[in-house]
């Protein structure tokens, strides 16, 4: 029995060793671990100290200050007045803000559409911007603002002869703006159709547009030069408005300069079309001469590549279903015929081309 009970306190003896060994190691693994933490933070730290040190060095130095700043692609907007928009000085650290930051100031002003700023290191400051001619008099009930082709606002017209060679813009509600910002009408959606409309007449070389009513944004009208009328009707998605506006540029460009009438593109299924007649605020001529049947105007496509004939202007008085007036042009690049169908109903659809 004495050597039963020497032998179990020998193996206590001995698993307490075990264990006091186990849980030294363990405390001796998490130490290491601690110093290791303590020893990468204090590295990061050191690190960061570097590079802030660094950057007050590169900051503070004269020799990132900025010593020339120079404009380009300006005509309408002096370089002054880019440079004071900007806020860009000599003598400014070149890395005290991202260019992005004096892009969006100088954007503000009126005529600029496009920025960028490049940093030549250690000193120079190139500022090259894109401009945009006024375009537009969009007639507010108050003002009427001049604009860009993007809607943005360049200025407010102080008397007619500023809007004389611009597009007429009619038809649109109470809207706000900004000089050099955006005009944005209390309807968005007339908004949106203001700026298609720009810009498919600016991207398909409608030159001689002189009014584009927006006042029913499904019945869009344009007014090409004085008195032909093009009523585009709804724009539709993009691919719509292409098709719809390469096919009315084609008939457009198929008559005569100065011509009267109204082309007809509101519905593509039926095809566009063109026929003589007033739309509300045609001009009427002075000379009138009625002749026999409807007096209806007809332009045949292989009548438009031929030579020219005169023509005289053209007004009904009695014959049923026929516009109260007919422009028909003296002379142009297509040749007019008068056409005079038996019993021609009221409200007849236009001829096409």
């Amino acid at each position: 029995m004495p050597e039963a009970e020497s032998g179990k306190r020998r193996s206590s003896s001995s698993a307490g060793k075990r264990k006091s060994s186990t849980e030294n190691k363990g405390q001796a693994n998490v130490k290491r671990r601690r110093k290791r933490r303590k020893r990468g933070f204090f590295s990061f730290l050191l690190i960061l100290l570097i590079l802030l040190c660094m950057a007050l060095i590169v900051i503070k130095t004269p020799l990132f200050n900025i010593e020339t700043i120079s404009v380009e692609g300006n005509v309408l907007v002096s370089d002054e007045d880019i440079i004071g928009a900007s806020g860009i000085e000599v003598g400014q650290n070149i890395l005290s803000h991202k260019s992005s930051y004096y892009e969006e100031l100088i954007l503000a002003l009126p005529y600029i559409s496009k920025v960028d700023i490049e940093k030549k290191f250690p000193s120079d400051v190139i500022i090259t911007v894109e401009e945009e001619y006024e375009y537009a008099a969009v007639e507010l009930e108050t003002r009427t603002v001049i604009c860009d082709k993007y809607g943005k606002s360049i200025k407010i017209a102080q008397a007619a002869e500023e809007t004389e060679k611009l597009i007429k813009v009619s038809g649109c509600k109470t809207g706000v703006f900004e000089t050099g910002g955006y005009i944005e009408l209390s309807d968005e959606i007339a908004t949106e159709t203001m700026k298609r409309c720009f810009l498919c007449i600016s991207d398909y070389g409608f030159l001689d547009v002189t009014k584009v009513d927006i006042s029913d944004v499904d019945n869009i009208v344009f007014t090409v030069g004085d008195s032909l009328i093009v009523k585009v009707g709804k724009l539709g998605d993009d691919d719509e408005l292409s098709y719809k506006m390469a096919y009315i540029k084609e008939v457009v460009d198929t008559l005569p300069h100065g011509i009267s009438g109204i082309i007809d593109a509101t519905n593509l299924e039926a095809g566009v079309s063109y026929r003589t007649g007033d739309y509300e605020h045609t001009p009427v001529p002075e000379e009138i001469e009625v002749p026999e049947g409807t007096g209806e105007t007809t332009l045949s496509g292989e009548e438009a590549t031929g030579n020219t004939e005169e023509t005289e202007s053209v007004t009904e008085t009695e014959a049923p279903g026929a516009g109260e007036e007919i422009a028909v042009p003296e002379a142009g690049d297509a040749q007019i015929e008068v056409v005079a169908p038996e019993n021609e109903p009221d409200g007849q659809n236009p001829e096409e081309i």
